[in-house]
């Protein structure tokens, strides 16, 4: 394992779902009022914070697994 392995492998899957986010929520935070016409973007919203949490889960997970990992020796 490798610093270089793990910017190249792991980090730009962590920083992605980062910005993603905070994209959206810029984006949101523009808007001064909500659109008068049809959008889908509470139910967007609301299916975003459903995949959130599952995707929370998932971290939660992976911690775990990494935690239990032993160091590696030189």
């Amino acid at each position: 394992m490798s610093v270089s392995y793990y910017d190249s492998a792991i980090k730009p899957h962590l920083t992605a779902a980062h910005e993603y986010a905070y994209r959206a929520a810029r984006e949101i935070s523009r808007m001064p009022k909500r659109p008068a016409f049809f959008t889908l973007a509470q139910d967007e919203l609301d299916n975003a914070e459903a995949e959130a949490a599952a995707i929370l889960e998932v971290i939660r997970s992976v911690k775990a697994s990494y935690a239990s990992k032993p160091l590696e020796t030189a």
